[in-house]
């Protein structure tokens, strides 16, 4: 059993390995030509390996439901991926979806202010 300390050194450390994931990704991604579906896969890979899941036998800690997945997979029979997979594929499609949402408004505020050119430049 992990004790308080020891558990936060451990998510630190772990998060310091998924930001330095996070820019590898970044730069394999950085060449894909459409914006929407590099930053897609950016915010996937962010969820994937962020989002917390509560270890079974002791709920006051969290992993990472990737992990939790992973070893559910591997070694629970009864339920396999579904425990921790169910919630993370539910938080990757509101991750994606969110993300789209904003993208799409972004896209079309900036073209709404955009100048067509019929419109005059200045005091001319």
């Amino acid at each position: 059993m992990l004790s308080t300390h020891e558990y936060l050194l451990s998510w630190g450390m772990y998060l310091l390995g998924t930001l330095g994931l996070m820019v590898v990704w970044w730069r394999m991604t950085r060449r894909i030509p459409v914006p929407t579906v590099r930053n897609m896969l950016l915010v996937s890979a962010l969820v994937a390996l962020v989002m917390p899941y509560p270890v079974p036998g002791q709920e006051s800690f969290l992993a990472p439901a990737l992990m939790m997945t992973f070893i559910e997979g591997l070694f629970f029979e009864d339920q396999g991926f579904a425990h921790a997979g169910i919630p993370l594929l539910i938080a990757l499609a509101l991750a994606n979806t969110v993300y789209l949402i904003c993208d799409l408004t972004w896209q079309f505020l900036r073209r709404k202010r955009e100048p067509t050119g019929d419109e005059p430049l200045g005091n001319e």
